[in-house]
């Protein structure tokens, strides 16, 4: 029942899209959104509102590809603009022909990517040239750290271990715990302790939503 209430709700995001060129009652990356900020990106609203970064200096993006525009050069090779929208915004991103040569089959619209770009602005309108593309969903991680923050929230561990074997894969799964620690006297603060468990998870979007919905927002990491 879960998976046909999660295929109806895309349906009904993508007619919205489709239909009113926007999303009204929800946006197809919430559900997403743990793993996205495991990337450490920064969000395309910040990318609009600040100041160019030095040309050296690369930012990273993750979001979901809407139009794509391939265009061959004067060259023959081709290249493509698609536009890229996260839950805040959205900003045109360039392909040149030799990135776009092999990634290509990853620029398609509704695709979860991870850009790490250039950023340039010109006449007031803000882009990113793209230096490296990749699929989201595809991304390798060392291990998922779940993060621990009260006495009620140990009493959760089991339920989290009985959810993991739902999600079996190859990320092992270790949990923080913060301790109590003290150096002449002064509490320490951020003191925590990592321990291991038995099992590797997949980063399933569906198992890093019930995660933050258990034990709150910001309660998993993704280590690379």
């Amino acid at each position: 029942m879960k998976v046909i209430e999660e295929w109806a709700e895309r349906i009904r995001l993508n007619d919205e899209k489709h239909l009113l060129g926007t999303y009204m009652t929800g946006h197809p990356l919430r559900s997403v959104q743990p793993l996205l900020m495991s990337y450490r990106t920064k969000s395309i609203s910040k990318i609009l509102e600040s100041p160019v970064p030095p040309k050296e200096k690369e930012v990273s993006v993750a979001g979901l590809v809407n139009s794509v525009k391939v265009i061959v050069t004067k060259k023959g090779k081709k290249m493509a603009f698609f536009t890229m929208e996260d839950l805040e915004a959205q900003i045109e991103v360039v392909i040149f022909s030799d990135l776009f040569s092999k990634r290509a089959d990853l620029i398609t619209g509704d695709r979860l990517l991870f850009v790490r770009a250039q950023v340039v602005r010109e006449s007031g309108s803000t882009r990113l040239l793209a230096r490296e593309v990749s699929d989201v969903t595809a991304a390798s991680f060392s291990q998922l750290q779940v993060h621990i923050r009260s006495q009620a929230e140990v009493e959760g561990l089991s339920s989290l271990m009985e959810e993991a074997k739902k999600f079996s894969g190859e990320i092992p799964m270790k949990i923080k715990l913060p301790v109590e620690k003290n150096v002449e006297g002064k509490a320490l603060k951020h003191s925590h302790v990592l321990i291991d468990t038995p099992c590797q998870v997949q980063s399933n979007p569906r198992f890093l939503e019930w995660i933050e919905n258990r034990f709150g927002k910001g309660s998993v990491s993704l280590i690379e």
